[in-house]
């Protein structure tokens, strides 16, 4: 899913459109979601880096121009704690914002803090020279077969307004 705004000449020019695309570097699965492989070296976290591109499309000249120092927020629907090796959370977005715990182990309950909760994923880059932001998602290894959806989105630098920007969101499943 991929929204954008049409730009003004506040930016570039009168025929210029802001471009925003997650780029994971993963393989997809017959299903269409991004396979992020836990590493099998590491028994408790994995850390796969991936890119936002953000550029403009120039519709007079057919040319793509990157754009440099564009705030990337990210958001993801997994959480953990550092307390925990059994379990972690996964948040349902909406009017109700809420938490459900997932383990393997049902007889362990966890009963911490929940603003101790930690984000799956880095909250805020910055586009490079290149129009790349970057961030890295981690994973636990209990984590093994859900689907991780990571977001994105441009600020408006006119207003701070995520909604009048660009959103994009794709699923990545764990795996092996």
């Amino acid at each position: 899913m991929i929204s954008c705004v049409l730009l003004e000449d506040k930016l570039k020019g009168e025929d210029q459109e802001l471009i925003f695309y997650i780029v994971p570097e993963l393989e997809t699965n017959a299903m269409g979601y991004y396979q992020l492989p836990l590493d099998g070296n590491n028994t408790k976290f994995t850390t796969q880096p991936v890119h936002a591109y953000v550029g403009y499309k120039d519709f007079e000249n057919f040319d793509f121009i990157d754009a440099e120092g564009v705030i990337v927020e990210w958001y993801s629907n997994l959480y953990y704690s550092n307390n925990d090796s059994i379990g972690y959370y996964r948040k349902l977005y909406g009017e109700n914002e809420s938490y459900t715990y997932y383990s393997s182990d049902t007889s362990y309950i966890f009963s911490g803090n929940l603003n101790q909760l930690k984000s799956t994923v880095n909250f805020s880059s910055t586009s490079d020279i290149k129009g790349m932001a970057e961030t890295n998602v981690t994973v636990l290894s209990q984590m093994l077969g859900d689907t991780l959806v990571l977001s994105a989105s441009t600020i408006d630098k006119y207003d701070n307004c995520p909604t009048d920007s660009c959103w994009v969101a794709m699923p990545f499943v764990i795996t092996k």
